[in-house]
């Protein structure tokens, strides 16, 4: 019994007919639908045995809900990347099993990327976690979803057709909170790739063409947090007190087996012109590179240089960060540096610094430029996350890859809230807990060089290791959820109780 349509986004039309032979044919297919851009010159008006529907680049929600209405069978398979995707075997069978027996609306598996020579590889997409509710996670080019299931969350919650290119992502959030939304952990689907533009680059969301949709989707996301009672009135709480500091700032450079770089970074803080006092505190994670002689003799030159090293190898950047800031010699405020970074010019740290000092926040955070080993800038230029605003940005925050860089603490507030012993995320989750109680600053002028090479840390990652990356910040966003909703519930029984 034919009880799947597929709908397949089909940018090229030379390449309609076979996206269409891909799946047409097989017995528990019953339609095939071919999703072509409405601007696209000379597409096709049909493609036996297909169907065309003409469609935005992103598929907005009065187009998504034509195409569940018209659906033929209980489930659809919806390619929304260009690429050539093929089932594998046991396709429909393993999803409809996921579906009966998780109460999904939505599915989405593990897949295979097949090379020209034919061989495939296996990538790995993160389970789904309340977390896991941005746009941006890599759910994979093909989900799966349930007529029924669907059609419940609109009947719930009214059309999709006010979202002009957030259909999938407000579908998405509906299904998560009824818990419908799952992965399936094994490989159901192959993609070969197909020229053209690659498809949700890390910093799409940032860049300026892309506006009018981020604030679409920040809105969607922010009824979202709304609706599941995670979402919080901009932050006004005061700062700690202070106490008695050694110094006025302290830039953290955490390091390991960067012998090649950490000089540079040093020398870059140590030639900071500022008008309070300021060390340097260079954590030295057992580097085995001779790290630590080129800090060493650093240290000669630059008194107000000093090198920190763990009790015990093996801590990440996070566990490095948190040795710096309950050190005594630690600063009042704390200025981020990596050790294979820069700051543009002498005047970065009193730049953050102040803007510290000027807005009462716990957190500043600066903007950056991308560049290589030789300081070429590289694409997309500067990274200024000027999507944050006052009122929704601690909010939005849950929504975003990052806040940004470079960052300056508070530290008697970052010691409340303190950095998890990771070396992926640990900034984020910072970021998120001190943005949950404390006002952000933001510069937005790049004060900062971060350098793109092959020794980065996230650099040349295979796909097991960025779906555990992803896990664990969608984990961080899990936590923050949580903690926001306390607050929130808190806030509305201490109004309830005074009427």
């Amino acid at each position: 019994m034919s009880r799947w349509t597929v709908a397949i986004r089909v940018d090229d039309p030379a390449a309609a007919a076979a996206a269409a032979a891909a799946w047409a044919g097989r017995e528990w297919v019953a339609r095939v639908v071919l999703l072509v851009p409405a601007d696209t010159a000379g597409s096709p008006s049909s493609v036996a045995p297909a169907d065309v529907q003409r469609v935005p680049a992103f598929l907005p929600g009065r187009e998504l809900e034509r195409l569940v209405g018209d659906m033929a069978g209980e489930y659809l398979a919806l390619v929304e990347e260009p690429v050539a995707a093929a089932p594998e075997a046991g396709f429909p069978e393993r999803l409809e099993a996921a579906f009966a027996h998780l109460g999904a609306g939505c599915l989405y598996s593990h897949w295979r990327r097949e090379a020209p020579d034919g061989s495939t590889d296996t990538t790995h997409v993160p389970p789904f976690q309340p977390g896991s509710a941005r746009d941006t996670f890599p759910m994979g080019p093909l989900t799966a979803w349930r007529r029924g299931t669907v059609a419940a969350a609109l009947d719930a919650e009214g059309p999709l057709g006010h979202t002009r290119w957030s259909g999938p992502a407000e579908l998405r959030l509906r299904l998560a909170r009824a818990g419908a939304v799952a992965r399936v952990p094994e490989a159901l689907y192959r993609v070969r790739p197909v020229a053209g533009p690659a498809a949700n680059g890390h910093f799409d969301y940032l860049r300026h063409e892309n506006q009018d949709r981020q604030k679409e989707l920040e809105a969607v996301f922010t009824e979202h947090l709304r609706r599941t009672g995670a979402w919080l009135p901009p932050p006004a709480a005061p700062l700690p007190s202070a106490g008695e500091f050694p110094v006025l700032a302290s830039v953290v450079i955490p390091v390991r087996n960067r012998a090649g770089t950490v000089g540079e970074a040093i020398t870059s803080a140590a030639s900071q012109q500022a008008d309070f006092p300021f060390n340097i505190l260079v954590v030295d994670n057992y580097s085995t590179d001779g790290t630590g002689a080129v800090v060493e003799e650093l240290q000669h030159r630059h008194p107000h240089v000093h090198r920190l090293v763990p009790p015990l190898p093996g801590r990440g950047i996070g566990g490095c960060w948190q040795l710096a800031v309950v050190s005594p010699l630690c600063g009042l405020y704390a200025v981020q540096l990596d050790s294979d970074d820069l700051y543009t010019g002498p005047d970065t740290l009193q730049q953050m610094v102040d803007g510290l000092r000027s807005s009462g926040a716990a957190l500043a955070v600066g903007s950056y430029r991308l560049v290589d080993r030789e300081l070429n800038e590289l694409p997309p230029g500067v990274i200024d996350h000027r999507e944050w605003t006052p009122a929704n940005g601690h909010n939005n925050l849950l929504r975003v890859e990052g806040i940004g860089a470079p960052r300056a603490y508070h530290v008697p507030a970052l010691r409340r809230v303190g950095f998890p012993d990771v070396s992926y995320g640990e900034d984020y989750a910072a970021a998120l807990g001190l943005s949950r109680t404390w006002p952000v600053a933001r510069i937005f002028e790049p004060v900062y060089l971060c350098r793109r090479w092959e020794g980065n840390t996230d650099s040349g990652l295979s796909s097991q290791q960025a779906a555990l990356h992803h896990e664990y910040k969608d984990y961080v966003r899990t936590l923050e959820l949580a903690a926001r909703r306390k607050i929130a519930n808190s806030k509305q029984q201490t109004v309830n109780s005074k009427q």
